[in-house]
């Protein structure tokens, strides 16, 4: 049997969130900033990372990443040892292993962590 546990942690996203699951791409719909890049801001809770092309963030972190709008991003959970990823909350949501995110503005996205346990 596999229990998993959550940390119990309330993520919230600035600009709510649109679902995305496994094939598909949200597109947070903020405004953009002046010299034409997006904000991301990523924030990790519990034992775990994001990974995408140029950047890392987490374990139990916040980071950001500027980006080209209209340009996919992916961004990879890597869970640590004896943790799995509980949830996307932001631009995607679910628990699928790759959020993939095109940009149109400014977006926070949340990974949330839990640990796994086997009995």
């Amino acid at each position: 049997m596999r229990i998993l546990f959550s940390s119990g942690l309330l993520l919230l996203s600035a600009y709510g969130s649109m679902a995305a699951v496994a094939g598909q791409t949200a597109t947070p719909a903020a405004p953009v900033a002046a010299n034409g890049a997006v904000t991301a801001t990523i924030v990790v809770s519990g034992q775990g990372t994001v990974k995408w092309n140029g950047g890392t963030c987490g374990p139990v972190a916040t980071c950001t990443a500027t980006l080209a709008p209209g340009k996919p991003v992916a961004f990879k959970a890597v869970p640590l040892r004896g943790a799995a990823l509980v949830e996307w909350t932001g631009p995607c949501s679910g628990y699928a292993a790759t959020c993939k995110v095109t940009p149109g503005g400014d977006f926070t996205l949340n990974a949330r962590y839990g640990i796994t346990s086997t009995r």
